[in-house]
């Protein structure tokens, strides 16, 4: 078995699949909180396991959700004076902005009814991948839980802080989570990372 560490957030376990955040969930209607992703680099074709034990989802109506999944210590993300210099791990941001309908909701391999960021942690160093694709929820925004399973999101490195290196390079995610309502929470999750992205220069705007 090789190891390869990865930003000191992920590793290798086998030739092909590497955790990088740990919750299992059986299945999407399953009420378990927190997620397994896995994402397929797009440069090498390696397949990463992914999961995320905290999770937090908050609603404003009945048609989006905001879902917030960590292997971060909440109290940590939620103290605005640390700095999480010294964590490695990931802060995942699912917002679903369309509940699919039978008959009505596209649902081929390219629909998006979704937006996904994950902020990726290593030692003082942050990146953000961000991209969308097709969210398939069990229940309803406005349960006291929500879990479901996504296909077919595209994500690419979209900001980072100097020295954070791109391993991935654009990646193919799919997986099951699910979270407990919980408004504060969630708002707190999502005060911090918006605070931590902002702070990051964006990559995007570098491009040619």
């Amino acid at each position: 078995m090789q190891i390869i560490p990865i930003n000191g957030v992920l590793r290798r376990i086998s030739s092909l699949r590497i955790p990088l955040i740990v919750v299992t969930i059986a299945c999407a209607g399953c009420a378990r909180h927190g997620g397994v992703f896995e994402l397929t680099s797009g440069t090498t074709g390696a397949v990463f396991s992914t999961s995320l034990p905290g999770a937090a989802y908050s609603t404003p109506d009945a048609s989006t959700a905001d879902l917030y999944l960590t292997d971060l210590p909440l109290n940590r993300l939620q103290n605005p004076n640390d700095s999480l210099a010294d964590v490695s791990g990931s802060l995942v941001h699912v917002h679903l902005f369309l509940v699919p309908k039978a008959g009505s909701t596209p649902i081929d391999a390219t629909a998006c009814n979704a937006t996904v960021r994950q902020l990726v942690f290593a030692q003082g160093v942050l990146g953000l991948y961000a991209g969308g694709g097709f969210f398939n929820p069990s229940g309803d925004p406005g349960d006291p839980e929500l879990a479901g399973s996504m296909r077919g999101a595209s994500l690419r490195l979209a900001r980072s802080s100097p020295g954070f290196a791109d391993r991935l390079g654009p990646v193919t995610l799919a997986g099951t989570f699910g979270a407990p309502r919980s408004e504060g929470l969630a708002r707190n999750l999502a005060a911090r990372m918006e605070a931590l992205i902002g702070a990051l220069p964006d990559r995007r705007a570098a491009t040619p």
